[in-house]
């Protein structure tokens, strides 16, 4: 992912980064560490989408780089409407759809857990400072090794898909 450009929209987007981004670590400090430009704009639904058009545009002309839009804020709608209709529902969800470092910061934050499927993900999600706890690992075929590294982390929820899964655990 480096060199990416990813746009951060809604919500107060600073202040949500800010907060769920290492303690308080600065933007600026996490994209520089993860090798990725972020650009921070709070914008509406109309001007973000203006704004992707004009990248869009400016790339055509300019280079070729891939970027994408991260709305935090339509992140926190969803969630919000997620607890409301489904309240007596955990969501898990799948880090490896979006591992961006904001994005599941927020997730945790608004009460979701997550659904790790290797070791990396789990580590990656604990670096996160989620509790082991949230965290269930899922995957038809399961390493050994994983399984026993999962136990000792304090990752005790998990998913079977076959016998042999079973006597592994």
């Amino acid at each position: 992912m480096a060199g990416q450009i990813i746009i951060v929209s809604g919500l107060n987007p600073v202040a949500i980064l800010q907060s769920t981004i290492g303690g308080g670590a600065s933007p600026t400090a996490a994209a520089a560490a993860e090798n990725v430009t972020r650009k921070v704009i709070p914008l509406s639904r109309d001007a973000l989408q203006d704004f992707m058009l004009s990248i869009i545009t400016q790339k055509l002309q300019d280079e070729k780089q891939p970027f994408y839009v991260l709305d935090l804020g339509e992140a926190v709608s969803l969630m919000d409407q997620w607890k409301s209709a489904l309240p007596n529902i955990r969501p898990f969800y799948a880090i490896k759809c979006n591992p961006e470092r904001s994005f599941l910061s927020i997730l945790s934050v608004m009460g979701s857990n997550f659904d790790c499927a290797s070791r990396a993900e789990i580590e990656y999600v604990l670096s996160l400072g989620i509790s082991p706890d949230r965290i269930v690992f899922l995957n038809p075929c399961k390493l050994e090794s994983d399984i026993i590294f999962a136990a000792k982390v304090g990752v005790n929820l998990t998913t079977y898909d076959s016998e042999d899964e079973v006597y592994k655990i």
